[in-house]
């Protein structure tokens, strides 16, 4: 039942708004992916309109699950309901206040980040926040000692000094500020931003911005 209604809600948004490919996302994408693809995207389908839409990690699947969005750049894990295709493979680094002991560090093996509080996502993420807190490289349970629903929520949370937190290599210029430091977890699997859709969705504007962000 909630699967047809996501699907209906969904068609309902297309009819209201017929050449309107709205793209979700969870934190600033950079890397060099979206400009150039919403860019190839209006040059194929010149009479269409790209809308981007910011949402909270409590969903993460940026907007595709309740048909909010048409398309989505995620971080994965996310539902095996949806089609994904990896974009970009990043190692993991750990965001701390700069007057953290550990700041002094190059690398800060995970060992060493065992006993520290965590800013988490919001526990509505699901596995996408176990992968956020390296709950399955850990020998013993996370301390979380907050939570935050958007990428800045978290790092203003880090720089205060209330927890620290994971996050992917790219994110750490896309999101620099004074008072936080980023040092590489050498030891952690890495995280891949991908491009997600529903798999039942095949429309000419999805695949137009598929083929816009390449293979």
């Amino acid at each position: 039942m909630l699967g047809l209604w996501d699907r209906g809600y969904a068609e309902a948004r297309a009819a209201a708004h017929p050449r309107q490919l709205v793209v979700g996302m969870q934190t600033a994408v950079g890397r060099d992916l979206q400009r150039p693809a919403v860019a190839r995207f209006r040059s194929a389908l010149p009479a269409w309109t790209v809308s981007l839409r910011l949402v909270g990690w409590d969903d993460p699947t940026a907007g595709l699950g309740d048909g909010t969005s048409d398309v989505a750049f995620v971080w994965l894990p996310v539902g095996a309901e949806f089609a994904t295709r990896v974009l970009i493979t990043e190692p993991r680094w750990v965001a701390l206040p700069a007057e953290h002991p550990l700041a002094e560090r190059a690398e800060i093996p995970l060992s060493l980040l065992l006993d520290e509080p965590f800013v988490a996502l919001p526990t509505a993420a699901g596995p996408l926040r176990d992968f956020w807190l390296a709950v399955d490289e850990r020998p013993r349970p996370p301390v979380v000692a907050a939570e935050a629903t958007a990428a800045d929520e978290v790092l203003e949370l880090v720089t205060a000094g209330v927890g620290v937190a994971l996050l992917a290599a790219g994110n750490t210029s896309l999101y620099q500020r004074p008072g936080l430091t980023c040092r590489l977890v050498p030891d952690l699997p890495p995280a891949q931003l991908a491009v997600a859709w529903r798999r039942d969705d095949h429309r000419e504007a999805v695949q137009a911005f598929l083929a816009a962000l390449g293979s």
